[in-house]
Parts: structure tokens; sequence; C-alpha cells
């Protein structure tokens, strides 16, 4: 057995690689972990956290101290700072001063590990102000709405507005509560047309009826357009 020294990781690295351990331990895919801090006033996306796991974006002091209140939504408990820190790595803050986690937790605190801030003096009450507002429930439409935007017709539809399938799929839960693949084959159904015994009318069908369900998200995603093109001023 080798007695070597582990070799140190960059901070941001090993802090990184603890969110990624974090949001497995609670089951929660990248989508759902970057939909929180959205609700926590941070602008994440599923490809920032992405790269913040694998160490390709340094997670920023404002964030950091965010992190906490972000993972108790999935904990179901407040958590503090020092559930979010890594943990048996050592690491290297600068190229020239490398700790053992011990100990960068000692300098982090400036203290002898005894630091122990309470997430819930931040909000209102244990029950978090974060946790009321990202209910599971909206938690698992953001994710169904993410994943719905990979669907054939809000990705052709995408292609065909030159806007973004997850504002076509957003728009289509928020018109109809399911997304616009699934609302376009329930009328589908609703007319009794089988893809089974005759595919080509039906495609001609599906063509048709989604063709109809645009026009119908159109004032919606036209006033997504606006509201993005406000905050690029």
């Amino acid at each position: 057995m080798s007695t070597r020294e582990a070799k140190p990781i960059a901070f941001h690295q090993a802090l990184g690689a603890r969110i990624k351990q974090l949001r497995e331990q609670y089951e929660v895919s990248q989508e759902m972990l970057a939909y929180a801090a959205r609700r926590a006033g941070l602008p994440w996306r599923r490809t920032l956290v992405a790269q913040i796991e694998i160490g390709k974006r340094h997670v920023t002091l404002e964030e950091f101290f965010v992190l906490p209140a972000i993972f108790s939504v999935f904990a179901g408990k407040a958590l503090q700072w020092l559930d979010v820190l890594p943990e048996g790595q050592p690491v290297s803050l600068t190229k020239d001063l490398s700790c053992d986690d011990a100990l960068a937790l000692k300098l982090l605190v400036n203290s002898q590990g005894q630091w122990e801030p309470k997430i819930e003096a931040h909000f209102d009450s244990p029950q978090t102000r974060l946790e009321k507002a990202v209910a599971p429930a909206e938690i698992q439409q953001e994710e169904a709405i993410h994943q719905a935007a990979l669907g054939d017709a809000e990705t052709k539809a995408a292609r065909a507005l030159r806007t973004d399938a997850i504002d076509i799929s957003r728009a289509a839960f928020q018109q109809w509560g399911r997304s616009l693949t699934a609302q376009r084959d329930h009328l589908l159904a609703e007319k009794g047309v089988d893809p089974a015994a005759d595919a080509r009318h039906a495609q001609a069908i599906r063509g048709h009826l989604t063709r109809q369900l645009l026009a119908q998200l159109k004032p919606a995603l036209r006033k997504g357009g606006k509201k993005r093109r406000k905050k690029s001023i």
C-alpha cells in the first residue's frame, strides 16, 4: 500500500467535486440544481453547473454563501456552510500554498473549526423562504419543461420560428399544462387518428395541428422575446 500523501488539487476543483457529490447524494439533476439556484437569485443554467462540477468555472464568494440554502431545499433541513465544503482532500489555495481539508476549514472560518452559522437565521423560519418558494412540484415541472424541449415538435418549431426550444416548451406548459408534443398527440387521439393504421395521414394531421398550436403560442413567445431584449439592453 502506498504511503504517499494525496496531491493537493485547486480549491475550486475540490468545491466543484463536492457540489457534484451533494447533487448526486440528494438525487438532483444539474437542471434541477440550476433551477433552485435561479430561484435563490443566481443566474445559473445546467451548463454552468456542469462547468463548476468539472472545475472549469470558479464559484464566486456570493455563490458560495448561497450554496447551503440551495441544497437545504433538497436535504429537507437547514444546512450550514461547513456542510458544502470539500472534505478529505488536500487543496491548494494558491500555487505556493497548500493545506489539508481540516486546515482549510480553519482558515476559512478564522477559528478552531467551531463555526456553526444557522441558515434559518437568515430567513423567516426553519421552513426557509427558499423552501417555500421552490416547491418540489415546481422543480419537477421545470425539469419536465426542459425535458420536453428535446421533443421532436419543439425542436422543429424552434428552428422554424428561430427561437429556443425551451421557450416553446415553457409557453406550452403555461398554456396547456403539458408539452407541445403532448398537446398535439392529445388532439390527434381526440380526432380518432391511429398512426399505426395510417402513418402518412397521421403525419399530415400532426403537421396541421402543430401549426394551429404554434399560432396559439405566438403571443406568449413574442412577449417572452420582448422581455429578453429588455434584459439585454
